[in-house]
C-alpha cells in the first residue's frame, strides 16, 4: 500500500474553555488581546481573521469555510488536550459567529479568569450530544470564554462527524493545522521526520517539531501517515498502518 508522507506547514491555536479554580481578575483589559493566550496563532491564519473583520457580514461564512477548512477539527482535538471535553463528550456540531462583547470572561494560558470585554472577534459554539450548553471559544489567542454579554452575528454552522480516511495524495495536513498534526501524531506515536523521506537519522520528537513551526518556510516537517489510515477525532483513535 502506497505510503503518504504528511508536509506540515500550518498553525493552529486552540483555546481551551471552562472555568479556573483561580481567582478572577477585573482588570477591563481586552479579555482576547490582552491576557496571556493559551496558543499563538501562526501569521496566515490571523490575515484570516483580519480578513474576516475587513470585509461585509454576508461574505464571511464562504470565506471562513473556504480559507481555514480545518478550524473544527483544531478546536475538538485542543479542547480534547486542555480537558474541556470529558472523555465520552460527542461534538455534534460547530456555530460561528463574529461580534464584540461588552462584559465576559476568559481563562488565560495559566487558567487565571479575566473579566472584560471584547470587540470584533470570531467565536465558535461547541455543541455536544446530550448537553444543552455549548462550550463557547474564542479564535484569535486563543482563551475560553464564559458569563459573555454581546452582540454576535452568526457566520456559518457545520455538522460534526470528526472523522476522516487519507486518501491518494493526502496527509493530516489536509484535515488539521501544523500543531493539531504534531499533537496528533504524539497522541498515536505517529513518526515525525525532518525532510521528506523517513530516514531513521531524521526522526524527530514532538517537542522538536514544535520548535520547527517558525522555520517550516525553509524546513519541512513530515508526519508519517498511509493512504486508508482512519482517524476519529471526537472519539480520539486512529486504525491505519504507521507502527
Amino acid at each position: 500500500m502506497k505510503k503518504i508522507l504528511v508536509f506540515v506547514t500550518l498553525c493552529l491555536a486552540i483555546l481551551a474553555a471552562g472555568c479556573s479554580k483561580k481567582e478572577a481578575k477585573a482588570s477591563g483589559k481586552d479579555v482576547v488581546r490582552d491576557v496571556t493566550p493559551v496558543w499563538q496563532l501562526s501569521a496566515d491564519r490571523e490575515e484570516i481573521l483580519t480578513n474576516l473583520r475587513n470585509m461585509p457580514e454576508n461574505e464571511r461564512g464562504t470565506y471562513l469555510a473556504r480559507t481555514w477548512p480545518q478550524l473544527s477539527n483544531n478546536i475538538v482535538v485542543w479542547l480534547r488536550h486542555r480537558s474541556v471535553l470529558e472523555k465520552n463528550d460527542q461534538v455534534t456540531s460547530v456555530k460561528y459567529s463574529f461580534g464584540s462583547a461588552s462584559s465576559a470572561k476568559a481563562e488565560d494560558f495559566n487558567g487565571t479568569i479575566h473579566e472584560g470585554s471584547f470587540t470584533g472577534e470570531l467565536v465558535a459554539y461547541v455543541f455536544i450530544k446530550g448537553k444543552s450548553e455549548p462550550i463557547m471559544v474564542a479564535v484569535q489567542c486563543l482563551n475560553g470564554m464564559f458569563n459573555v454579554i454581546g452582540d454576535f452575528k452568526e457566520v456559518y454552522t457545520e455538522p460534526y462527524t470528526g472523522t476522516f480516511t487519507i486518501r491518494p495524495g493526502e496527509g493530516l495536513c489536509n484535515y488539521v493545522d501544523y500543531q493539531t498534526a504534531i499533537h496528533i501524531a504524539e497522541i498515536f506515536n505517529l513518526p515525525i521526520f525532518m525532510g521528506k523521506r523517513d530516514k531513521p537519522d531524521m526522526r524527530i520528537t514532538p517537542e522538536q517539531a514544535y520548535e520547527l513551526e517558525d522555520e517550516t518556510d525553509r524546513i519541512q516537517v513530515t508526519v508519517k501517515v498511509y493512504t486508508t489510515d482512519v482517524f476519529d477525532l471526537n472519539a480520539m483513535t486512529y486504525n491505519g498502518l504507521a507502527p
